[in-house]
């Protein structure tokens, strides 16, 4: 798991020279400084850099420009925390709940195909196991998104337009729906059911913006 200690946007770790890491001597070259191989890695310019995933999100778009995901404007310090606070939560804590139940679910798809056994007590902690998550996920994430939605008076996150905060939290509940096997429950969760549904009919559109 990758933990940010430290917000490295103003001072990224960068390898100028890297193997490609699909070939044997490329993997060598990033054990040297990826030791573990965790830590996640973007390349920009032919330039590697690496760093926790929040703060590669906002590197990419301080690089891009991206003045609607990411506004760099001093007027917009107040948005632009805000962003960064929920980048935080999603990738240290969103994605970590995502993850788990996305490989329990793979997991029983594969015991239901026969691919893999268990026995009755594996068995029954992996079903006790799955139904934390599903919980977890429902009352850690799902909730949480709701009352952030409960508490802007915006369409979105922080604004009336897509941030990169919205679409970070977008992909992870994404994944458990698609991954998870889980749904938005309309009634109990409204704003989180309009709020992700507008975003993925608009992103398959190719239209990501603001409503109008």
């Amino acid at each position: 798991m990758i933990c940010n200690l430290f917000d490295l946007s103003g001072r990224l770790y960068r390898v100028e020279q890297v193997g490609d890491v699909f070939t044997e001597n490329g993997l060598k070259d990033e054990t040297l400084f990826n030791p573990a191989r965790t830590m996640p890695l973007v390349m920009i310019n032919e330039i590697k850099v690496l760093a926790d995933p929040a703060t590669l999100a906002k590197h990419i778009c301080r690089h891009y420009n991206l003045e609607q995901m990411y506004p760099l404007a001093t007027n917009m310090d107040r948005e632009r925390q805000k962003i960064d606070q929920i980048l935080e939560v999603v990738y240290l804590h969103f994605k970590r709940a995502a993850d788990r139940l996305v490989k329990l679910t793979i997991q029983d798809r594969a015991l239901a195909a026969n691919k893999i056994t268990l026995t009755a007590q594996q068995l029954a902690e992996k079903d006790s196991a799955l139904a934390y998550e599903k919980n977890v996920v429902k009352e850690a994430i799902m909730r949480t998104v709701e009352q952030w939605l409960n508490e802007t008076e915006t369409s979105y996150l922080v604004s009336d337009k897509v941030s990169a905060a919205d679409l970070a939290v977008w992909h992870e509940i994404m994944q458990t729906m698609t991954f998870g096997e889980l749904m938005i429950d309309a009634a109990e969760f409204p704003r989180l059911f309009e709020w992700y549904t507008w975003i993925e009919q608009t992103w398959t559109a190719g239209q990501l913006k603001g409503k109008t």
